[in-house]
């Protein structure tokens, strides 16, 4: 069975709290450094930190916020190779490709 990387996650906004987080999951852990992308539409975004999430009384809230910031997206074609390579299905609940 393949481990599953779970994050609170925090676009363009501070990395203080879960605030108006939301969730994101790999089958890879996150750096700062690395850069992810969605195969639903093709946006890409930079990780600018990776913290502890501090939300006190919740069992189930991701260990680990990982902050992001945008990056440029990933042109139709190389979208395309990627959601073959990565059997994409539009139902999928988690998306994201952890990028090169």
């Amino acid at each position: 069975m393949a481990t599953d990387y779970d994050y609170a996650w925090k676009h363009n906004g501070t990395h203080s709290n879960t605030d108006n987080a939301t969730s994101v999951r790999f089958t890879k852990p996150l750096k700062k450094g690395s850069r992810f992308a969605d195969l639903r539409n093709g946006r890409t975004y930079n990780v600018l930190a990776i913290s502890e999430a501090k939300v006190p009384g919740f069992k189930h809230v991701p260990k680990e916020m990982v902050q992001t910031s945008d990056a440029k997206p990933i042109p139709e074609e190389q979208l395309a190779a990627l959601r073959n390579s990565h059997k994409y299905q539009e139902d999928l609940d988690w998306p994201y490709l952890i990028l090169p």
